[in-house]
């Protein structure tokens, strides 16, 4: 049997005396002798021509991917994992924005600009039946749907409580009717959690996952995250925050970093410590101007190799402090498709227009169609869902050529419609050795 190295691995000295290969593809780590290094770096080797002393171990790096058929194209195989779920039926995502308005006026805000009267930044009761009977629709008209993902987004969906509760119901009820799981999410600022009315109706909502933002410690935070009025909200976040931990439900606080903020965030987790905070999960989001209205002059944004330089620096930091950081949840995994890319995802904000991207809302030339004019899209409108669901890191010869391609699949997707032939390498270039070498230690340290 002719075989190949896996185009996909990756060798990690570790100690200068033990040696470790990890596959991009398999995401097996496995420790092996010096000996078998010059298989590993041989363009091919013939099974029955290997040291019977080295069977054994060739065999477990075949089993775990180390080692290929050599008429097998492995990029081949990371096409059919990423089309199989990019074009999958069996679930579908609707993000829902019931409006536009906020409580607070971040400096990088990505909708600050959208410009438009009230009635318009909220969602009608007639927007609201629509959005209801197009789930309904897409679930009816597609017996493969299992499960229905619902992702809370605004401006700040807190404000409209009394109509997530309603669209809520009215979900749960189709999606019984009908058999299939449903998973409610959502991204909030997290002041609103501090009135009990608005967090009682919250709580009924189902909703099985909240992002909430921290930007650094309190000095800065309240210099970023701000309300209409200018007061800082450090406060009122991490009350939200205890009160979330207090009824076991599942949250995740978003550390958004630059170059202005990035020293405040280990202060940040000094006060989380002494907060007694060290179980929640944390993780750091890479601040980048994705458009236009996100461009503060204030702001100096970090490129992905400086974020990644910091990435490993904070973890480091939060697992000496006693957060619940291990190697076991940052595990490299093997990259699914961006949910915008996907064919059954769709976003629909407050005036009932459709887009892919999350990013895009708001934006008139990216809009893939309007719940009342389905039957009667535009070429442009028709032409933007087909930029989504065509574009794939696929087209990029660097990608194609690249080892860590199983772990990032291109990046964002939306980067690269935007910059169309150029692709920004994302963090795992950058910090994968890190993950590894702590997977090794816990490993070594079992032992």
């Amino acid at each position: 049997m002719l075989l190949k190295p896996s185009i996909y691995n990756i060798i990690v000295r570790y100690n200068q005396n033990r040696i470790f290969v990890f596959n991009n593809l398999s995401t097996a780590l496995m420790q092996v002798d010096e000996n078998l290094l010059k298989y590993l770096n041989d363009e091919k080797i013939e099974f029955d021509s290997v040291k019977q002393n080295d069977k054994f171990e060739i065999n477990q790096l075949i089993e775990n991917k180390f080692f290929v058929r050599y008429d097998i194209n492995e990029l081949d195989i990371l096409k059919s994992i990423y089309h199989s779920e990019k074009y999958s039926k069996a679930e579908l995502n609707i993000t829902i924005t019931p409006t536009l308005d906020c409580n607070l006026k971040c400096i990088y805000c990505f909708e600050k600009e959208i410009f438009c009267t009230r009635n318009e930044l909220y969602m009608s009761d007639k927007v609201e039946n629509e959005i209801i009977k197009y789930i309904q629709n897409n679930i009816e008209s597609n017996n493969q749907i299992n499960k229905l993902n619902i992702t809370w987004f605004g401006g700040e969906p807190l404000l409209c409580i009394d109509q997530i509760v309603r669209m809520t119901e009215k979900i749960n009820n189709i999606a019984l009717k009908n058999n299939i799981f449903t998973s409610y999410s959502i991204v909030t600022n997290g002041v609103l959690l501090n009135n009990d009315d608005v967090y009682e109706k919250a709580k009924i909502c189902n909703i099985n996952s909240y992002q909430i933002t921290l930007d650094g410690n309190e000095k800065i935070h309240n210099t970023r995250r701000v309300t209409k009025g200018g007061y800082g909200t450090f406060k009122e976040i991490i009350t939200a925050i205890k009160r979330l931990k207090f009824d076991n439900i599942n949250f995740g606080v978003r550390v958004n970093i630059d170059k202005n903020n990035i020293n405040s965030v280990f202060d940040l987790i000094d006060q989380l410590k002494k907060d007694g905070l060290q179980d929640i999960h944390i993780y750091l989001g890479h601040l980048r101007a994705y458009t236009n209205s996100c461009i503060n002059e204030s702001i100096k944004y970090l490129s992905v190799s400086e974020f990644s330089k910091y990435h490993t620096d904070i973890l480091t930091y939060l697992k000496y402090n006693g957060f619940c950081y291990s190697s076991v949840n940052f595990y490299p995994t093997l990259a699914r498709p961006c949910i915008a890319n996907r064919k059954n995802s769709f976003v629909i904000d407050n005036n009932a227009n459709i887009y892919k991207c999350r990013t895009d809302i708001g934006n008139q030339n990216s809009i893939i169609g309007n719940l009342f004019e389905l039957s009667n899209r535009t070429e442009e409108q028709i032409y933007n869902e087909i930029k989504w669901i065509e574009w794939e890191p696929f087209n990029s010869v660097q990608c194609n050529d690249c080892k860590y391609m199983p772990l990032c699949l291109g990046g964002c997707a939306y980067c690269g419609i935007k910059n169309k032939t150029y692709v920004e390498c994302n963090e795992w270039r950058y910090f994968l050795d890190f993950y590894i070498k702590e997977l090794i230690s816990n490993y070594i340290n079992k032992e």
